[in-house]
């Protein structure tokens, strides 16, 4: 119950937004769905910096059998959809159910495929690291955060 109220939360909304304005093709038209194309773009930029040591060719595959699941059997990717999926991501990628914990990640994680070469204060390695805080000093709020030594 806890985990699908945070659905409605706006802070979580306006996250997943973020994703939806700055890495589609909607800010060019009034197209309201990704197709397979752009969001295997967004998919490969997002597994980067999640996955260590990820491998493009393993990537394609995967993002292959996530889109089948997130388009539902389509050919396009509409906004509930693409807001389920991030969710989902978000849920498996935080180890603390609050809307605090799946905003910061998805901010986060929006700001590190969105600019190269971002730098991180956090300890661990820098692709799988998704802290917005510094690790060395003293850990993370929210129960910890990927790939963080404090986690």
């Amino acid at each position: 119950a806890a985990r699908a109220s945070l659905r409605d939360n706006e802070l979580v909304q306006a996250a997943v937004a973020l994703f939806w304005f700055s890495h589609h093709p909607i800010r060019r038209g009034d197209r309201n769905y990704l197709t397979f194309t752009e969001y295997l773009s967004l998919w490969m930029r997002i597994h980067t910096v999640l996955v260590q040591d990820f491998d493009p060719a393993d990537g394609i595959q995967s993002a292959r059998l996530d889109w089948i699941e997130d388009a539902q059997g389509t050919d396009k990717l509409s906004w509930p959809r693409f807001f389920n999926s991030l969710f989902e991501m978000a849920d498996l990628w935080t180890s603390t159910i609050s809307a605090s914990a799946y905003a910061r990640f998805l901010f986060v994680l929006h700001r590190r495929i969105s600019l190269r070469n971002a730098e991180t204060k956090c300890t661990a390695t820098p692709k799988a690291c998704l802290c917005p805080c510094s690790c060395a000093e003293g850990g993370c709020p929210d129960g910890g955060c990927v790939g963080c030594p404090s986690a």
